[in-house]
């Protein structure tokens, strides 16, 4: 990867030559937000929507973007196309450079990342039996601890802590509750169930309003699949006949266990016809 080149700060680098202060700001204090975006046959996927959610992220932790929707929309297509990547991941990040080492954000330089590599989905090797899932101590980050709705840097260590502890549980995936003990999402994927013919998932108060959960959502509706949010508990999960996770990074993929017991009766025809419709859509076939 160290020769795909990258956007840093208006300058186009290799990976292995861009570099950042050792005092940068977010490097210490996590203050920093970021988009996951995808490319399928060198074309970028909902491009427009990440950006406008980088943007928005940007804006709940008070950073004053000097960039345009245009320009980071342009950089984006531009990494994909220098490194003539086609099945790739890209990485935006906004995040602050070297200043006063002040918790005051406005005393640091706003500084942006841009960089892109292959990609296929987070868990390949998973997709034929599906994942172990496993719910864990770690809950997820109050609405009113931090700018929730932000995808930033800082709520990641939230995920990591949680995806560790379940594989230290055995399982593939996290599944963690809100503060008040329903279910709310991944480590870093949105939940969904199915019970019948319907899907549901959490409501997005705690959960990341995530675009691929949104295109489900769409896709489902063509399918005449209708579509629930709202509080749901542990109980209402372990008596599921699907469970599946759904996000950029790992597109939709089912979960065979919950908490060491079987999901449903080990069957997944909607999550697999809704798999099938997200990679038409994404590819455009």
């Amino acid at each position: 990867m160290k020769n795909l080149e990258c956007f840093l700060n208006g300058q186009w680098l290799k990976l292995g030559e861009a570099s950042v202060n050792i005092l940068t700001h977010t490097f210490h204090y996590a203050t920093g937000v970021f988009e996951g975006v995808r490319s399928y046959d060198g074309k970028i996927f909902k491009l427009e929507a990440h950006t406008k959610r980088l943007l928005r992220s940007a804006k709940l932790i008070h950073f004053d973007i000097p960039y345009t929707e245009a320009e980071l929309n342009t950089w984006q297509r531009e990494v994909i196309r220098r490194n003539g990547l086609q099945d790739a991941y890209i990485r935006p990040l906004i995040y602050l450079g070297e200043g006063t080492m002040s918790m005051d954000i406005h005393h640091h330089p706003i500084q942006l990342l841009i960089a892109a590599w292959p990609w296929t989905t987070i868990h390949a090797d998973k997709e034929a039996a599906g994942l172990r899932l496993q719910t864990v101590s770690i809950h997820k980050l109050a609405p009113n601890s931090t700018r929730i709705k932000a995808k930033a840097v800082a709520h990641y260590l939230n995920s990591a802590l949680a995806l560790n502890e379940a594989k230290s549980l055995g399982g593939d995936e996290a599944v963690l509750l809100d503060q008040h003990g329903y279910i709310c999402e991944g480590s870093a994927q949105n939940l969904f169930f199915v019970k019948g013919n319907e899907l549901f998932t959490p409501t997005l108060g705690t959960a990341l309003d995530g675009i691929t959960r949104a295109t489900v959502i769409e896709l489902a509706a063509e399918k005449g699949i209708p579509t629930t949010e709202g509080d749901f508990t542990l109980a209402d999960l372990e008596s599921a006949d699907e469970i599946f996770l759904t996000g950029t990074a790992s597109e939709i993929i089912g979960a065979r266990v919950l908490n060491g017991c079987s999901v449903g009766q080990g069957h997944y025809p909607i999550t697999k016809m809704l798999h099938k419709a997200y990679l038409q859509c994404v590819r455009g076939s």
